[in-house]
This record gives structure tokens, sequence and C-alpha cells, in this order.
């Protein structure tokens, strides 16, 4: 099995964190991307994330491992008084349905966070309040 590459950016400039995933994704990668995100010299609490699926081919994630994940973000989102915004872009059956999962167990366990999961790019930054159909086109910093 090949391992998932992600990556994390941080744009200030935006009030936005992009997240992206390519590959095959596994529960420990998106606890190091949460790590990379809060640990990043330009974040702040209540940015606005975006995660892009579209590339995940397959996932290897294991439920008590994500309950756990979602229990640090619920501590983390927790102690902050900014409301977050979250966009998933998920196109692929098997993403969409497991970040569906995901979006309902945030809904019910992380205050301050709440989670909006779309097919297509186009939806997702509309749905920010974006003018930009693809992640390609929003302003690099």
């Amino acid at each position: 099995m090949v391992a998932m590459a992600f990556s994390v950016s941080v744009h200030k400039e935006l009030n936005l964190v992009f997240t992206e995933y390519r590959g095959h994704l596994d529960t420990p990668q998106l606890i190091e991307a949460l790590a990379c995100t809060l640990e990043h010299p330009d974040y702040r609490a209540g940015m606005v994330e975006l995660t892009d699926l579209s590339g995940v081919t397959g996932m290897d994630l294991d439920y008590e491992r994500v309950r756990t994940h979602v229990s640090r973000m619920a501590n983390h989102y927790g102690h902050q008084q900014e409301q977050t915004e979250h966009y998933a872009i998920a196109s692929a059956d098997l993403a969409y349905g497991m970040t569906r999962i995901y979006q309902a167990l945030s809904e019910t366990n992380v205050p301050n966070m709440t989670l909006h999961v779309y097919r297509s790019e186009g939806d997702a930054l509309r749905a920010m309040g974006r003018d930009e159909d693809s992640i390609a086109e929003l302003p690099r910093g």
C-alpha cells in the first residue's frame, strides 16, 4: 500500500486553511494534518477551513481512532471563542460517505465547528462565498 500524501497551507490574507489529501488516506494522516494546521505560525482560531479529498483513492480509517481524533478536535475547537466553518470536497462516493460520518460525529461532539460536505470544488467555493469555480483560481499568497 502506497503512503498517502497531504499538504496543509495557511493563507492569512484569505483567512483560509487549505488541506489537500492525495492517494490512500488513513487515520494517522488525519491526526498529522490537524497537528500541522494547529502548529502553523499563520494559523488563527476561526479561520475558514477547506479540505480537498478529491484525490483520495482509498481509505483505511479505524473508527475508534477517528472518534479519538474527533475528541481532540472537540478539545481544540471547544476552547476557542470563534466559530469555524469547515468545507470538505469529497467527489468520490467512498470519500463522501466517510466525510458524512465524520460530519455526524463532529455535529454532536465538536462545539464551535461546522462541517459542510460538497461533491465539487465549485459548490464548496460558492458556499464559502467565493467567486472562483476551482481551487486553482484562489489567490496565492
